[in-house]
């Protein structure tokens, strides 16, 4: 479970230090994954929906983070990019299913580590 302080209102995880342009709605994000490693995906298709059977993508401002689940509710991210389309770019789902196959042949190979706090 990540830990979060809050700066200005905003959930903070331990030790995070983002930067740039984005990094509020960088921190916002990694605090909305959170709740969907807690509760499961919210039930606003605004903020979160599947785009493939097994592949979800959750939205934050032009932020948009490809993830799928693992065993009860692991939440593994595949990649996040910047929104520049009103739909999600082939290339995005293409690089999120590579990131899924490989994730599942590195735990039947058992060549996956899940670290936990």
């Amino acid at each position: 479970m990540l830990e979060f302080l809050y700066e200005d209102s905003i959930p903070t995880p331990f030790g995070f230090q983002p930067r740039g342009a984005l990094a509020k709605q960088k921190i916002r994000m990694l605090a909305r994954l959170a709740a969907v490693a807690e509760a499961g995906p919210p039930r606003n298709a605004e903020i979160c929906h599947q785009i493939e059977d097994d592949i979800w993508q959750i939205e934050l401002g032009r932020v948009r983070i490809l993830w799928f689940y693992d065993e009860g509710r692991i939440v593994v991210l595949s990649h996040g990019f910047l929104k520049s389309t009103q739909k999600t770019p082939e290339a995005e789902k293409s690089r999120a299913r590579s990131a899924l196959k490989e994730y599942r042949e590195a735990k039947a190979r058992r060549r996956l580590k899940i670290l936990e706090d």
